[in-house]
């Protein structure tokens, strides 16, 4: 295992009306008092309302869904609007370049006639994204991201089943970020994504070993650039927590008896989001910088996320401690 760093944040006082402007909108996250209170909800009536004292002021699920939406593609296009640096409006979206070649490319393959949802925030045009990938001619998308479709391509066609793109395009994901955060050179995406591999690849382990998938399938799905070494997840799963030796190893073990216990990863999950939530809360102490833009941006999904689990779950019926387990506060 690599050794772990401290980051050093300097300061880039081009981007301090940016994170004027970011401080300002994080007063408006919901807080855990906020999202408490939607959880102890006592009907859906109640549910809404409370709803409606918040920026997800809507009167069903499907609204809430659109809103969602909505507010996210807002959010990035803000933060890409805050950027001065190529690099980081990059790293700012790469993520939903990567999600629309999935779409497009599931869509393509599945023998269902759907009309595929898409983010117009990304640094591909959509529409010639969707050219490149219908029609085959992916000769003017970026080398990084025509790479990542040939290789979905080629694997689905060995392996005709929809799940082996989202595992080709995950892992490229996580490569083509570390390239760019190397290039970008600011310490703190780079250890961002360390920290995102490693929580990944135990939510993986975990779940491969769920599925009683075998050895050549985990292999397949680890992503690279973590700092646990790859070897670790090939022993037994007795062992497994007592040999990971990092500043989260408590929440490892805790996850693992969750486990062993109940047959869900779903605790883990839940410390693992919450251990990288406050990863990204270390940007608090910056006065100055890009890294606050990325933090806001990455916590601002996980909001969205959390309440369209609430919202879904209380409708549902689902418990209220099923549903707190499954969300995390920010």
């Amino acid at each position: 295992m690599k050794n772990k760093t401290t980051i050093v944040f300097a300061e880039d006082g081009r981007y301090a009306y940016a994170i004027g402007y970011i401080r300002a909108l994080e007063n408006r996250l919901l807080t855990a008092q906020i999202m408490s209170q939607l959880l102890e909800a006592e009907d859906e009536e109640s549910l809404f309302r409370m709803l409606h004292g918040t920026e997800y002021g809507v009167e069903s699920v499907e609204a809430l869904e659109q809103k969602c939406r909505e507010e996210l593609s807002g959010v990035i296009h803000l933060v890409k609007e805050l950027s001065v640096d190529f690099l980081l409006t990059e790293l700012l979206t790469m993520k939903y370049d990567f999600y629309n070649i999935k779409t497009l490319l599931k869509a393509k393959y599945s023998p269902k006639e759907v009309e595929p949802y898409l983010f117009d925030v990304g640094n591909l045009d959509q529409e010639e994204l969707r050219y490149a990938i219908v029609e085959g001619k992916t000769r003017d998308i970026p080398e990084h991201f025509r790479d990542a479709i040939s290789k979905a391509q080629t694997e689905f066609e060995e392996t005709p089943e929809l799940s082996v793109i989202d595992i080709v395009l995950d892992k490229e994901f996580v490569n083509t970020f570390h390239s760019v955060s190397c290039q970008y050179g600011k310490r703190f995406f780079i250890e961002y994504l360390e920290l995102f591999a490693d929580l990944s690849n135990i939510e993986i382990f975990l779940r491969v070993h769920n599925q009683g998938r075998d050895r050549d399938f985990l292999q397949k799905v680890l992503l690279d650039h973590g700092n646990l070494e790859k070897d670790l997840f090939f022993r037994p799963v007795e062992e497994f927590a007592s040999r990971v030796e990092t500043d989260f190893s408590h929440l490892v073990k805790e996850g693992l008896d969750y486990w062993k216990r109940d047959g869900s990863p779903v605790r883990f999950e839940k410390l693992a989001d919450e251990h990288l939530l406050g990863f990204l809360k270390s940007t608090k102490h910056i006065v100055f910088g890009p890294e606050v833009l990325f933090a806001y941006l990455v916590i601002k999904e996980k909001e969205f996320k959390s309440v369209r689990t609430i919202v879904s779950g209380k409708i549902d019926g689902v418990p209220v401690d099923m549903i707190r387990e499954r969300i995390t506060f920010s």
